[in-house]
């Protein structure tokens, strides 16, 4: 389902030893609802590349992360001494 998902998204793809990987930069930039295992990452020709297996769908907590992490306070609000 995720392999279907990344080519349908035009994700590029090389095959190595066999076996194929995915761009990991192009599932960053087309497919912001994939996680990527990082310590799974494999880099030929300094490109980092991934197998499907290690890409999975975020879950709740992950967007709720992502969420926290991305916050920004309104400064403008803020009432002055």
């Amino acid at each position: 389902m995720k392999e279907v998902l990344l080519k349908q998204r035009e994700v590029r793809t090389i095959i190595l030893d066999g076996e194929e990987y995915f761009y990991v930069e192009d599932i960053k930039s087309n497919c912001p609802e994939l996680k990527i295992e990082t310590l799974k990452i494999k880099y030929h020709e300094e490109t980092p590349l991934i197998m499907v297996e290690y890409v999975h769908m975020k879950t709740d907590f992950d967007n709720m992360i992502t969420k926290i992490w991305n916050f920004k306070p309104d400064r403008k609000n803020k009432k002055e001494d």
